[in-house]
């Protein structure tokens, strides 16, 4: 008897691609997020205390480093206060 399965949950590999990176809406975003040309380094999920998104504001400081958090859930207001202006535009 088989103990495993598949979970059919993941990434949409057909609308998430590479070469998507270049087309106009996917470039208007990258300026708003990463306007000098940083690697944008992000959190997208729900904002809870187990999820610890706090601790990217290590990588906040980095040079040519830009973080951003998309999500919402309790702990919304300690991620603001811990990376403020990284929030999704």
């Amino acid at each position: 008897m088989t103990r495993t399965a598949l979970w059919g949950r993941g990434v949409d590999l057909a609308l998430f691609r590479p070469e998507r990176r270049t087309l106009p809406a996917a470039s208007a975003l990258r300026e708003t997020l990463a306007p000098r040309g940083e690697v944008a380094v992000g959190y997208v999920g729900r904002l809870a205390p187990e999820k610890q998104a706090e601790r990217l504001a290590v990588a906040a400081d980095l040079p040519r480093t830009a973080i951003v958090v998309v999500g919402d859930g309790p702990s919304r207001t300690s991620v603001a206060m811990a990376l403020p202006g990284c929030g999704r535009p």
